[in-house]
């Protein structure tokens, strides 16, 4: 009964842990230091060539009209009309951020600054700014042939009396000289370029000047431009732009600033224009009334000397009527009631009403203050969207509502001022009638002179009003300050130096880990012990180590290396798959190439050490390798031979060695044309006959069962099998099928050894402990030292290597040494010195 349910089976659901995760991805350390300096050089270089960003900051202060106090003659005035210019209007952030934005605002500032011309020097890399302000000359265009296009060309060898102006290219022969102050063209283009001095040393500097068009440059100044309120309870707005240059973008933002307020200035304007031309027209009109009042007056004087007593009393009735000075005012308002009726009704456009008119009516003054906002409104609408949009329809609609608002409340108001001159004058009538009833008063002087008296007192109020408004005109200030001035940083907020090594490191860490992690990914060798204990049940015998030499033989006699060892515990652990008197053992793998013929020979040679009679078979009878590899002459006679009843006796078809006397291989012989027929012959029982009498144990080379069906027949004379699986070589797709035959016991007793491991995280493989493993040591004299010693070697505690002396083991313990330090700390060697 076989022994092999006390061998240890590895649990198939056992995870990786974080440490050797960790050590997996340190023992590529120098792929991270090589990743990692390339990656921080990239993020220097590209930091030293990216063109730099500067910051410029300012603030203004939005103002409500309040603060101007109402009229000109004083705080607290009553007067409508400076009600309707000035008060009430409530501050929007959202519009005024909307309108610093705009790009009508952005085209202005970009002609006043000229900021469409923009100067460069050439660099070994990169070309860099110059602002104009810095060079001793100024490039003024008087014409180009197209504005919609950029225009670029070079200025060099300047001198005192000027240079060349030619295109951006090496090769380019064509140029134009100029003088400085002196109109010329190029390529179609007019141009001057400025030097005040006209005197300028020697420069071997090349400029390159670039005209961009209006829009162009405005739409570039929008997209580094920032504007946003400081915040909810205040009026102040911020204004930030990125530039590649700080002066020049300092400059943008004080024309800017300054171009606002002036169009602030200039809106307010246009309504005082409208109102004086408005009462400039009124004046026209009144005074030519007013001269025909007084020309009938002269005639009806001439033709009535008798006039003149009447004309006293009508003097003293103007005394009383003006003393009150209530019917003037009245005349007047009517008048411009009357004036701004037949504006509204026989005027179609759109255009600001006159506002600086007197008029008391709250609701007049509120509805021509909307009114004129809106009118103000409209045409910076058009051109933001569209004249026939959404947005500027609907304003249309606003308007022509106010507009009928207005009128009809005019017409009120008309009706009110009439009933008011109407008692005023029927007042004055009475007192006139009581005074000069005695007289017999002519009834045609008093229509004169009444229409008199009511020209005059209109043409004395619009002539005050055009006074009052010419001078609030004249002293009219922005609702905008300047709350800060521009900020001109000294240094560049981008590029990062620290972001950018800080994303280098990053980048350094990453492509590593992501490319180990991809070959991980992609990897479709055994490489863990996972990838065979999640497919298979088999039992695990052993595992055989890395070895970089060439020898056949590994195992000597009292060695202590690893590998010998390795060996001895296959040895032990073969015990278990062995029943009593049973001695023949198969080794066989998935394919070739994988090592069982090593394993074969020295598994045969660590037997023999021990005292045995060993018989290896080189079983393999299409590709014998075992002969070869030791490097002995081969023999005429071997297996085949006697499968094809040659030879009768086995003393002719071994090998023997002096260093492994009871050790004898069996070659191959000639390699038979149908190797499987042999073996299916009458001879092979007769040849392990033998075999079994004369020998302790029969340790077989076997062809691989992957490829062959030659080991499967060879299976009924054998009572143990060892499957070997190479580390690195072995497909994962090939351990189901060594499940298949484990499951279906298609090989007696079978365990699995796996061979030329590499121990360590970089290859998943920590070794399997528990009496076979090396990764802490096993055995007689090493590991933690267990036993009396013969001499002194080194294992590594952390790889499990083994080192004769520690000369080889030097640049290893090193490595492991400054691993441990910096993620653990402490100074203690990796390597450990162990007796044997």
């Amino acid at each position: 009964m076989a022994k092999n349910d006390n061998l240890l089976v590895i649990d198939s659901e056992k995870k990786s842990t974080p440490t050797e995760i960790l050590f997996m991805y340190l023992s590529y350390l120098p792929l991270f230091i090589v990743s990692l300096a390339l990656c921080i050089t990239a993020s220097y270089i590209y930091v030293r060539y990216l063109t730099p960003k500067y910051k410029n900051i300012a603030s203004i202060l939005v103002k409500n009209d309040e603060k101007n106090g109402g009229s000109i003659r004083g705080g607290g005035s009553n007067d409508l009309i400076d009600a309707a210019m000035f008060g009430g209007k409530k501050v929007n952030l959202e519009n005024e951020v909307e309108l610093i934005k705009s790009k009508i605002l952005l085209a202005k500032v970009v002609t006043k600054g000229d900021f469409n011309v923009q100067y460069y020097t050439e660099g070994n890399v990169k070309k860099i700014e110059t602002y104009s302000k810095g060079l001793p000359f100024k490039v003024s265009f008087i014409s180009v042939p197209d504005s919609t296009k950029s225009f670029l060309f070079s200025i060099k060898k300047l001198s005192n009396l000027g240079g060349l102006v030619t295109r951006k290219s090496n090769n380019d022969k064509d140029f134009v000289s100029f003088s400085w102050n002196t109109p010329f063209e190029y390529k179609g283009m007019k141009l001057t370029i400025v030097n005040p001095t006209m005197s300028i040393p020697p420069i071997g500097t090349e400029y390159l000047i670039v005209w961009k068009p209006v829009k162009n440059t405005a739409a570039e100044i929008a997209n580094g431009l920032f504007v946003a309120p400081f915040g909810t309870k205040t009026t102040i707005i911020n204004l930030t732009f990125v530039s590649e240059n700080p002066q020049r973008g300092g400059d943008i933002l004080n024309t800017l600033i300054n171009e606002y307020k002036d169009q602030n200035i200039e809106e307010k304007n246009k309504v005082a224009y409208n109102t004086v031309n408005f009462i400039t027209n009124r004046l026209d009109i009144v005074a030519k009334e007013l001269g025909d009042v007084e020309s009938k007056l002269g005639e009806l004087k001439k033709e009535h000397p008798e006039y003149s007593i009447k004309e006293l009393l009508q003097i003293k009735v103007k005394e009383l009527d003006a003393g009150s000075g209530r019917l003037q005012e009245l005349a007047g308002k009517l008048n411009i009631v009357e004036g701004l009726i037949s504006k509204l009704k026989n005027s179609s456009s759109i255009e600001v009403v006159p506002s600086f008119l007197g008029i008391e009516d709250q609701v007049v003054a509120s509805l021509i203050m909307k009114y004129n906002e809106a009118s103000l409104q409209l045409p910076i609408a058009i051109k933001s969207n569209s004249k026939n949009s959404e947005i500027t329809d609907a304003l249309k609609m606003s308007i022509k509502g106010l507009r009928n608002d207005l009128t009809l409340r005019l017409l009120d108001y008309k009706r009110e001022l009439e009933s008011a001159l109407s008692t005023l004058i029927k007042s004055k009538d009475n007192l006139t009638n009581a005074l000069g009833s005695s007289i017999g008063f002519d009834m045609s002087s008093k229509g004169i002179v009444r229409n008199q008296v009511i020209k005059e007192a209109i043409y004395i109020y619009l002539m005050q009003r055009r006074e009052e408004t010419l001078v609030t005109s004249a002293s009219t200030t922005s609702n905008y300050q300047q709350y800060d001035e521009v900020s001109i940083p000294g240094s560049p907020f981008e590029p990062n130096q620290s972001k950018w090594r800080l994303y280098g490191i990053i980048l350094g860490l990453l492509i590593p880990i992501v490319l180990i992690y991809i070959k991980t990914l992609l990897n479709d060798k055994v490489t863990s012990r996972e990838d065979i204990t999640k497919k298979t049940k088999a039992p695990f015998i052993g595992e055989v180590g890395h070895h970089s030499n060439n020898k056949a033989f590994v195992v000597a006699h009292k060695s202590r290396s690893i590998i010998s060892e390795q060996f001895r515990i296959i040895r032990t652990n073969l015990q278990f798959l062995l029943t009593e008197g049973k001695k023949t053992v198969l080794i066989t793998s998935s394919i070739s190439g994988e090592g069982k013929s090593f394993v074969t020979l020295n598994l045969g040679a660590v037997i023999a050490i021990s005292g045995k009679k060993v018989a290896v078979l080189e079983f393999d009878l299409r590709k014998p390798r075992i002969i070869k590899s030791i490097g002995l002459e081969k023999k005429e006679m071997g297996i085949s031979n006697f499968l094809i009843g040659q030879s009768k006796t086995l003393d002719d078809l071994y090998y023997t060695f002096e260093e492994y006397p009871t050790l004898h291989i069996f070659g191959c012989g000639p390699i038979p044309p149908n190797p499987s027929e042999l073996m299916l012959g009458k001879y092979m029982k007769e040849f392990f006959d033998l075999l079994k009498a004369e020998y302790d144990y029969i340790i077989i080379d076997s062809a691989p069962v992957g490829l062959v069906s030659d080991t499967f027949t060879i299976a009924d004379y054998v009572d143990a099998s060892l499957y070997v699986i190479r580390q690195r070589y072995t497909l994962k797709k090939q351990v189901d099928f060594i499940e298949d035959i484990y499951q279906g016991t298609k090989l007696p007793n079978m365990g699995l050894v796996i061979n030329d491991v590499k121990v360590g995280a970089r290859y998943g493989y920590y070794g399997y402990g528990y009496g076979y493993g090396y990764g802490y040591g096993y055995g007689y004299g090493y590991g933690y030292g267990r036993g009396k010693g013969y001499g002194y070697g080194y294992v590594s505690k952390t790889s499990g290597h083994y080192f004769d002396d520690m000369s080889e083991a030097g640049p290893i313990a090193k490595f492991f040494k400054k691993i441990k330090r910096a993620l653990f700390g402490g100074g203690k060697s990796d390597v450990s010195k162990k007796a044997y």
